[in-house]
């Protein structure tokens, strides 16, 4: 049996415990694990120095940023950090400039990527003004759409319950993930305001700026809207116990979400 690659002399966490064994690759996929000496015979040999392998990580959420913003990040850069890290997929959000938000921004963006990115690279949409388009634009490649309910990003009202019903329907029909970017703009706004008008600019207003009432209340607001709508919905970046806990408890009752926590957003 002759396979593509061999990985040598690693450490690998097998069945719970961490062993000295080797891995055999074929067109991409594992087909063997074992002590080196049963390893196939392969194309290429890589020795691993006895370090420890891990599967490649998965990063669901990142601004690759790039076209107008590319002075912050680009493909190139941004899939480099992520390469260096260990994360092999990652997925780009669509607050870009120009925002990703219709078949065309996105195919675009795709183009453009394809021969910057250095790891498996997927694409979440905005909600489009056309709820009509977003069948053409998961068949574009979009994996999933974004909801910011801090500010409107996109062409879809996020005051309008019913509109963001019926756009959360049609997602749920395509079979793909609404991403929410759980924070009441309204509480946002007014506390933003006061702290500009103060002449605030600290690290401390920021902090205030975004406070957890502002979280649970835009979480209680979605999750009727996820369960009238039955589309998965994963919720970025919670920071607050008390939005953790409402997800939870919206999981036990049988809502199909999920959430993330980032250490910068604590």
């Amino acid at each position: 049996m002759l396979v593509d690659t061999v990985l040598m002399n690693a450490k690998i966490l097998f069945r719970g415990k961490v062993i000295s064994a080797g891995i055999a690759i074929e067109n991409g996929k594992i087909v063997k694990v074992a002590k080196d000496s049963n390893l196939p015979s392969a194309s290429t040999k890589i020795n691993l120095n006895g370090h420890i392998t891990l599967p490649g990580l998965i990063d669901p959420h990142v601004h690759l940023r790039d076209q107008q913003l590319a002075y912050k990040e680009d493909f190139y850069t941004g899939t480099s950090a992520a390469a260096v890290g260990g994360v092999t997929f990652v997925m780009d959000m669509p607050n870009n400039k120009p925002v990703t938000k219709d078949s065309v921004s996105l195919k675009k963006r795709m183009k453009l990527a394809e021969k910057k990115v250095l790891v498996n690279t997927a694409f979440y949409s905005a909600f489009p003004e056309n709820l009509n388009e977003i069948e053409k634009i998961v068949k574009a490649g979009a994996i999933g759409f974004k909801l910011y309910l801090s500010n409107k990003i996109g062409g879809i009202d996020i005051e309008d319950d019913q509109l963001l019903l019926e756009a959360f329907q049609k997602v749920a029909k395509m079979g793909v993930p609404v991403a929410v970017h759980a924070e009441d703009h309204k509480i946002l706004t007014k506390i933003q305001n006061k702290i500009k008008n103060s002449g605030r600019n600290e690290i401390s207003a920021f902090l205030r700026a975004h406070p957890p009432e502002a979280e649970i209340k835009s979480i209680q607001r979605i999750l009727p809207i996820i369960k009238n709508s039955g589309v998965h919905a994963h919720f970025c970046h919670i920071s607050s116990a008390k939005g953790l806990k409402a997800i939870i408890n919206a999981k036990k009752i049988g809502l199909s979400i999920t959430c993330e926590v980032t250490p910068h957003n604590l």
